[in-house]
């Protein structure tokens, strides 16, 4: 993934675990799942 985006390693690390890391707190994925972000059933 690195190569392809011509990136190193390590940033590519590091942004992944940001991005993980925002998701995990994010309010819809603990009051209902995707299904509560679209509206219905996934």
């Amino acid at each position: 993934m690195a190569k392809v985006l011509g990136r190193s390693v390590g940033t590519v690390k590091s942004q992944a675990s940001r991005g993980l890391a925002k998701l995990r707190l994010h309010p819809a994925l603990h009051s209902g799942g995707i299904e509560s972000m679209t509206g219905g059933s996934a």
